[in-house]
């Protein structure tokens, strides 16, 4: 039997649902202690993935002998960004403007126009809390960690790695950076300089409909994964 998997991160809860090729699922929530929530805000944040790994690993623990997953799909409402040292080790908690420390940043950049220059070329509004508002803060109040960063990506693309080595983001989650050009399909190279930023140091952008990847085989194993299981954005 076949089994696709759909793994639903929030802060509040996790949602591990089970379909088989006869479109049955079942489902797993675990609802997040407060623990959870303030490991997702401190670091390091190996311990955050452990809950989430260790949920993922006791559905997949329930499927039947033999059963053979093929996909696992990763839906989160997480979409707060890390910064990263070269070892894509997080050097500073999720970037959350959620206390709007980052308005001043906004509110210059639309004074002078930039911010809706940006906004045309990427389609999303850019907003306090937006990843560019808050790489703004950053690169302004906590110069010395700016200048440490050497990788940046959302939550879930973070955690994607952790399980693939896979460095790349979808263009939906690129444009709602507010870095994002929709007509070069690509990083928007007057956002990088914006904010002294290289495009190596951001994810390769890839197509929506296109991206998987394959386990890492340890990872794979530990989780009770077969191999060939792939995860798709």
């Amino acid at each position: 039997m076949n089994y696709r998997i759909v793994l639903k991160i929030t802060p509040l809860q996790l949602d591990v649902q089970v379909t088989d090729e006869n479109e049955v699922m079942t489902s797993q929530i675990y609802r997040c202690e407060s623990s959870f929530q303030d490991a997702l805000k401190s670091l390091p944040i190996s311990q955050a993935i452990s809950v989430i790994n260790g949920q993922l690993q006791a559905a997949i623990a329930k499927i039947p002998a033999g059963g053979k997953i093929k996909d696992l799909h990763v839906h989160t409402t997480i979409d707060e960004w890390f910064v990263l040292d070269e070892l894509f080790n997080p050097i500073h908690t999720l970037l959350d403007g959620s206390d709007q420390r980052a308005k001043k940043y906004v509110e210059a950049g639309r004074a002078n126009g930039i911010i809706a220059q940006l906004e045309a070329k990427s389609g999303a509004m850019i907003t306090y809390n937006s990843p560019i508002a808050m790489l703004l803060w950053l690169k302004n109040e906590v110069g010395t960690t700016y200048q440490s960063i050497k990788h940046i990506m959302n939550f879930r693309d973070y955690l994607i790695y952790t399980w693939t080595g896979a460095n790349q983001t979808v263009a939906s989650t690129a444009a709602r950076s507010g870095m994002y050009n929709m007509s070069t399909n690509n990083w928007d190279g007057q956002a990088l300089a914006f904010l002294d930023l290289q495009p190596e140091q951001l994810p390769a952008v890839v197509h929506d409909k296109t991206v998987k990847a394959d386990f890492n085989s340890e990872i794979a194993h530990a989780l009770g994964l077969n191999i060939d299981t792939k995860i798709v954005w």
